[in-house]
C-alpha cells in the first residue's frame, strides 16, 4: 500500500549516467542512475523478500565490472556472489578473487601486511584489530600490536602469523630485532627482555588472545599467513 503517494516524474537534477537503478514510472521513462562518486557513500537497499533487492545490487556490482572498476562483495548467505560469479564477463574472470570458508582446497593468498608504506599498512591493522575488539581495546593492546608489526615488517614476506613469534618466541625475535635503529621500537623490546616470562605475558596476553580468535581458525590463517598475495 503507498498510503496515497504519488507517483512523480524524477527532478531534473537526478542523474541518468552512472550506475543504472531504474527508470521512472511516469513520463518518459528516463533512467535514474546513481552517480560514481555518489556510489562511494552509504546506500541502503530497501524492500520485502522477493522484491527485487539482490537483483538490483547484482546489477550495480555487473555496472562497475563493465566500467573497470573495483567492486568488493560481503554476502554471508552466498547467493549473491552465485549470481554475480555466473554473470560475470568473460574478460572479468582473471580479475576475481572469491574468498569461501567453504572451499579449503586452495584458499587465495592475503598478506595484510604486504604493502609499499608499512607504517600505512600497520595503521590498518591496528585499525581493524581495534574496531572488532572496541570493548577490549587499550593503550598497551594497541601500543603492543603496533610495535611487533612494524619489527616483523623489517624481514622480508613478514605476515601475521609472525607476530605471535616475536612475541612469544626468543630466538625470533632475536632475528628481528638485531639491528634496529628506531629508537622507538628499540627501547620497547629492550624493556620487553628486561621482564621476567610472567612480566611478558602479562604484556603480550591481551594482544595474543585477540590475535588467536583469528589465527586458530584454518580457513583464516591460510589467507593470512601466506607471504605472497595472490
Amino acid at each position: 500500500s503507498r498510503a496515497g503517494a504519488h507517483t512523480v516524474a524524477p527532478p531534473p537534477e537526478v542523474g541518468a549516467v552512472g550506475k543504472l537503478l531504474g527508470r521512472a514510472e511516469v513520463g518518459d521513462r528516463l533512467p535514474v542512475a546513481l552517480g560514481v562518486a555518489e556510489a562511494r557513500q552509504h546506500l541502503h537497499v530497501l524492500g520485502a523478500t522477493g522484491s527485487g533487492k539482490s537483483t538490483l545490487i547484482t546489477n550495480l556490482v555487473l555496472a562497475d565490472v563493465t566500467a573497470g572498476r573495483g567492486a568488493v562483495v560481503c554476502d554471508p548467505k552466498g547467493d549473491l556472489v552465485t549470481d554475480i560469479l555466473e554473470r560475470l564477463p568473460e574478460r572479468a574472470v582473471g580479475r576475481v578473487v572469491v574468498l569461501d570458508p567453504d572451499d579449503a582446497s586452495a584458499p587465495p593468498a592475503m598478506n595484510v601486511l604486504d604493502a609499499v608504506d608499512p607504517y600505512l599498512a600497520v595503521d590498518h591493522l591496528v585499525g581493524i584489530f581495534h574496531r572488532l575488539f572496541e570493548a577490549y581495546w587499550g593503550p598497551r593492546t594497541d601500543d603492543v600490536l603496533r610495535v611487533a608489526a612494524l619489527t616483523a615488517l623489517r624481514q622480508p614476506g613478514a605476515t601475521l602469523a609472525d607476530i605471535p613469534r616475536l612475541l612469544t618466541e626468543p630466538g625470533f625475535r632475536t632475528a628481528c630485532t638485531r639491528g634496529l635503529t628506531d629508537a622507538s621500537l628499540k627501547g620497547f623490546w629492550d624493556g620487553y627482555e628486561k621482564l621476567s616470562p610472567a612480566g611478558q605475558a602479562g604484556v603480550v596476553g591481551p594482544v595474543m588472545n585477540k590475535l588467536r580468535v583469528v589465527l586458530t581458525r584454518p580457513f583464516v590463517a591460510a589467507v593470512l599467513g601466506s607471504s605472497a598475495s595472490s
